[in-house]
C-alpha cells in the first residue's frame, strides 16, 4: 500500500558478525521474548564505491522515516512517544501499521540476533558486555571505522530507519560517511505528492529529514512540485556541503533558490533545472547572478525549459564573466538563430566551458559558423552537440573549416543537420587531417553515397577516431564496400553503427571481410541494410574468425542453419548483446 512505512531489516552488510538486530523500539517498557536469530531475506545493498543511496520502493511501496531521535533508552530508539508526533503521522499514514517513530515490534517478533539478557542490558545503559554473555558483540562495541564501513554499504531505508534503533553512534558516525548522497525520486509517495501535498507537509518534513544531514553532497528532488523557495534556502543553510542537485520540475522556485545555493553551498558544481516551466523566468536571472557569485559550479543542466531567445542571451551574458562553469546544457530550448550566435562568440572569451549542448534551438548556419571560427583558437571545448539544428551544407563546412587546425574537441554530435553529400565530403576531408576527435555522429544527414565514400576515405587515414555513427544516410552498397575496405586498415575505430543504409548483398560481404581481419572494431551495426540471406550469412561466418566484436545487431535470421551459426558465433565471442530474432 503507498506510504505504508517498511520494517527495517538487518542487511547483509550488518548480519555477519554484528549481530544487528531489528529496531527496538520500546523495548524498556515492552516485554521481549527471546527467540532465534530472524532469518528474513536482507536489504539490497550498495558497493562501497556506488554511495548513492535513495528512500523508498516504489515496488514494495515502502517510504522515508524520520530517524529517531537520540534521547531514547537504547541505542537512540523510541520509549513510548507519543505516536501523534512520529513523521509518519506527518505523511498520513498510521503509526501503528509500521516500525517508525511510534510503538514497538510485534512480541511475536521477538528480538533479532541478540538475547533477551543483552537487549535489556544495553536498553538500561549498561557498558561493555555482561559477564558471561557469549552471543554477539553489541554494536556499541565496535570501532567507528569500522562502523563507518558497514554504514556506507547499507541502503538509505536501513541507514536512517532501522540503524539509529540499534546504534547510539549513528548521529556521530553518518556525518564521517563520505560523499553521502540522497535520492528522492523514487518516494513511493512522489506521485501522491504532486496530487494532494498542497500544504506542502511532505515536503516539509523531508526538507526536515535533510536539515538534520549537514553532510549530505548529493541531492536529487524531481518532480517535487510543492517544494518552494523557503524549503530551498533551508536545505541550502543546513547542507552546505552540496556539490550537485537536481530540482527537475519543480515548478514553484524563483531566483531566490538558484541565488541561495550559490550562497550557501560553496563546494556547488552541478545543479539541473530541466523542465521547470513558468517560473524559468525569473530563475535565470537568479542563476544568471549565481554564475556571476559563484565560481565553483561546474555543470549547469537547463534543458526542455523553452527559454527563447532573450533568456538565452542572458545565459551567454554569464558565460562571459562566468570562470568556473564547465558544462552547460540547454537542449531543446528553442533559443533561436540570435541567442546561439551570442553563446558561440561567448566561447571567444570564456575558457573554462569545455562541454555544450545546444541540441533542437532552430539554429542556422550562422551559429556554425560561429563555432566554425571558434574551433580554430579555442583549447578548451572538447564536446559539442548541435544534432537537430538546420546547419546544413554552408554550416557543414564552416565546421570542418575549423576541424582542419582544431586539437582539442574529442566529440561532435552532428545527428540530423542536413548536411547533405557536400557536407558529407567537407567533414570527410576535414577527418583525414583532424588529430583530435574521437567521436563523431552523423546520424541522418542524407549524406548518400559521395558523402559515404568520402567518410570511408577519411576512416581509411584516420587514427583517431573510435566511435562514429552513420545510420539513416543511405550510403549504398559501393560506399558500403568502400567503408568495409577502410576497416581492414583502420585499427582504432572500436563502434560503428551503419544501420538503414542499403548496403545490399554486395555491401553485406564486403563488410563481412573486413570483420574477418578487423581487430579493433568491438560494436557494430547492420540492421536493416537488405543484405538477404547471402549477406547475413557472410556475416555469420566472418563471426566465427573474428574474436573482438562484442555487441553486433542486423535485423533478421532467415532460417534454423544460419541462426545456430549466428549462435554459435555469439557464444565464441561472448556477445553482449543478442540480435533481434524476428
Amino acid at each position: 500500500m503507498d506510504g505504508v512505512p517498511p520494517e527495517p531489516v538487518a542487511t547483509s552488510a550488518c548480519v555477519e558478525g554484528v549481530g544487528c538486530s531489528r529496531p527496538m523500539t520500546g523495548i524498556v517498557t515492552q516485554k521481549l521474548t527471546a527467540s532465534a536469530p530472524h532469518t528474513s531475506t536482507s536489504s539490497t545493498t550498495l558497493p562501497p564505491s556506488d554511495k548513492r543511496h535513495r528512500i523508498g520502493n516504489d515496488e514494495s511501496g515502502a517510504g522515508a522515516a524520520d530517524p529517531p531521535s537520540d534521547n531514547g533508552a537504547a541505542c537512540g530508539c523510541s520509549t513510548g512517544d507519543d505516536p501523534s508526533s512520529t513523521p509518519w503521522t506527518l505523511l498520513g499514514e498510521d503509526p501503528k501499521r509500521g516500525s517508525g517513530g511510534g510503538g514497538g515490534p510485534d512480541e511475536s517478533d521477538g528480538m533479532v540476533g541478540a538475547t533477551e539478557e543483552l537487549a535489556v542490558w544495553i536498553a538500561n545503559g549498561g557498558g561493555g558486555i555482561p559477564a558471561g554473555y557469549t552471543g554477539p558483540p553489541p554494536i556499541e562495541s565496535i570501532p567507528v571505522e569500522l562502523l563507518v564501513a558497514v554504514f556506507t554499504s547499507l541502503d538509505p531505508s536501513t541507514l536512517l530507519l532501522a540503524v539509529p534503533a540499534v546504534c547510539r553512534q549513528w548521529r556521530r558516525v553518518l556525518p564521517l560517511i563520505p560523499n553521502f548522497h540522497l535520492d528522492l525520486t523514487f518516494l513511493p509517495s512522489r506521485a501522491a505528492m504532486r496530487r494532494d501535498d498542497e500544504d506542502g507537509r511532505k515536503v516539509r518534513w523531508i526538507v526536515g529529514l535533510l536539515t538534520r544531514h549537514p553532510q549530505v553532497t548529493q541531492l536529487n528532488m524531481k518532480e517535487f512540485a510543492t517544494l518552494t523557495d523557503d524549503w530551498v534556502e533551508a536545505v541550502a543553510k543546513h547542507c552546505p556541503r552540496l556539490r550537485s542537485v537536481d530540482l527537475t520540475c519543480c515548478h514553484n522556485l524563483t531566483r531566490r533558490s538558484a541565488v541561495a545555493l550559490a550562497l550557501r553551498c560553496d563546494q556547488l558544481s552541478s545543479v539541473t533545472f530541466r523542465g521547470c516551466g513558468g517560473w524559468i523566468d525569473s530563475f535565470v536571472e537568479g542563476l544568471v547572478d549565481a554564475l556571476r557569485i559563484n565560481s565553483t559550479i561546474k555543470e549547469v543542466e537547463l534543458g526542455h525549459n523553452n527559454l527563447g531567445t532573450d533568456r538565452g542571451k542572458a545565459i551567454a551574458d554569464a558565460l562571459r564573466v562566468n570562470r568556473g562553469v564547465t558544462a552547460v546544457g540547454l537542449q531543446f530550448n528553442a533559443l533561436g538563430p540570435d541567442a546561439g550566435l551570442a553563446i558561440a562568440n561567448s566561447f571567444s572569451i570564456n575558457r573554462t566551458v569545455t562541454c555544450i549542448n545546444l541540441c533542437d534551438n532552430n539554429l542556422d548556419a550562422n551559429v556554425a559558423r560561429a563555432f566554425g571560427h571558434i574551433l580554430k583558437t579555442n583549447r578548451i571545448l572538447t564536446y559539442l552537440d548541435l544534432c537537430e539544428n538546420d546547419l546544413g551544407v554552408e554550416g557543414a563546412v564552416a565546421l570542418a573549416e575549423g576541424l582542419v587546425v582544431n586539437r582539442w574537441l574529442l566529440k561532435l554530435n552532428l545527428e540530423c543537420t542536413n548536411v547533405g553529400p557536400q557536407g558529407g565530403i567537407a567533414l570527410g576531408n576535414a577527418l583525414k587531417v583532424n588529430q583530435a576527435l574521437t567521436c563523431i555522429n552523423l546520424h541522418w544527414n542524407e549524406l548518400g553515397p559521395e558523402g559515404g565514400k568520402a567518410i570511408a576515405d577519411a576512416l581509411m587515414v584516420n587514427k583517431h577516431l573510435t566511435k562514429i555513427s552513420l545510420c539513416w544516410n543511405d550510403l549504398g552498397p559501393d560506399a558500403g564496400t568502400r567503408i568495409a575496405v577502410a576497416l581492414t586498415h583502420n585499427e582504432t575505430l572500436s563502434t560503428i553503427d551503419l544501420q538503414r543504409n542499403r548496403l545490399g548483398v554486395e555491401g553485406g560481404r564486403a563488410i563481412a571481410e573486413a570483420i574477418k581481419v578487423n581487430r579493433s572494431i568491438t560494436n557494430i551495426n547492420l540492421d536493416w541494410n537488405e543484405m538477404g540471406d547471402d549477406g547475413d550469412q557472410a556475416i555469420s561466418d566472418a563471426l566465427l574468425v573474428n574474436d573482438s566484436i562484442t555487441d553486433i545487431s542486423w535485423e533478421r535470421i532467415t532460417d534454423l542453419e544460419n541462426g545456430t551459426a549466428i549462435a554459435v558465433a555469439l557464444k565464441k565471442n561472448q556477445l553482449g548483446t543478442v540480435p533481434n530474432h524476428s
